[in-house]
């Protein structure tokens, strides 16, 4: 089911950063020595590879990014930083090269506070250099890739799916000040750990209720009730540039249609590095 043009204006836009967490998506700055307009210029230039799949421009633009030599994969999750003078010299006592240190960007603090990466014990273990480790052994990029949308597109939009990936990261690197439509429209609502949540035990189940019934009701459109349950689960969230937005693979969404503008995207998917932990390599995504 995507959505129509009669129903926008119908579903709520959310832009609170504490309403979003309520409902399973966490908005959080992209690290500043990224730099998203020299990103969002090169990416989504047209390349003769893209040329040959795409043609016409009949769909929104695409990019791998994976192979991309230059971008900085690291950087979203991780900072360097320089060491207090002891600890440097501590660690010039073991290698005269060690001299800057690791620590979890803001998106990174985000992803061990919100999401279920790291174990329990590794939880009551931590401290900053050990979390830094715990991400990195955890969680690990499985595909990236740039999305590009303008007015010479005919096709705007992305179907309703869940994404092959346990976290996703959405990065908004260029939104135009003109730009309408173009909304991330999501499906329910999913829990995330650390969010405190003021509705009572009797919404929470209704909560969840309405959550499971979701995915089975949603391209039913006759019952009205249906329509109605559906409705109150779905939310758009406006893509800011300079913002990244991170939930769950499989947090059903879809892309909405632009209407005026353009911008552009980096889309990241994350696995856990334990295969047990995640359902990835068997879920259908559409």
């Amino acid at each position: 089911m995507t959505i129509n043009d009669d129903e926008v204006g119908k579903i709520p836009v959310i832009s609170d950063d504490v309403e979003l967490l309520k409902r399973g998506i966490c908005c959080v700055k992209i690290p500043e020595r990224i730099d998203i307009d020299l990103w969002a210029k090169e990416l989504s230039q047209l390349t003769p590879m893209i040329l040959g799949f795409e043609g016409d421009g009949e769909y929104s633009f695409y990019r791998n990014i994976m192979d991309e030599p230059d971008f900085p994969f690291d950087m979203i999750l991780f900072e360097e930083v320089k060491p207090k003078k002891k600890l440097q010299q501590q660690q010039e006592s073991y290698s005269s090269s060690s001299k800057v240190l690791q620590e979890l960007s803001d998106i990174g603090k985000a992803m061990i506070r919100y999401f279920p990466i790291i174990t329990q014990w590794q939880q009551e273990h931590k401290d900053q250099q050990n979390l830094v480790k715990y991400l990195s052994e955890n969680l690990q990029l499985d595909d990236a890739f740039c999305v590009h949308y303008n007015m010479d597109q005919e096709d705007t939009t992305g179907k309703k799916h869940i994404d092959p990936s346990d976290i996703t990261i959405n990065m908004c690197l260029q939104k135009s000040d003109e730009t309408e439509g173009s909304y991330v429209l999501f499906y329910g609502i999913k829990k995330l750990l650390n969010v405190v949540d003021d509705v009572d035990n009797d919404k929470e189940k209704e909560g969840e209720e309405m959550q499971k019934n979701i995915y089975d009701d949603a391209d039913n459109g006759n019952d009205s009730d249906k329509k109605n349950r559906i409705h109150d689960n779905r939310f758009y969230v406006s893509q800011k540039p300079g913002y990244a937005t991170i939930h769950f693979g499989d947090h059903t969404h879809e892309t909405t249609a632009l209407h005026h503008g353009s911008r552009t995207n980096i889309i990241l998917t994350y696995v856990y590095t334990d295969p047990n932990r995640s359902d990835v390599a068997t879920r259908t995504c559409y």
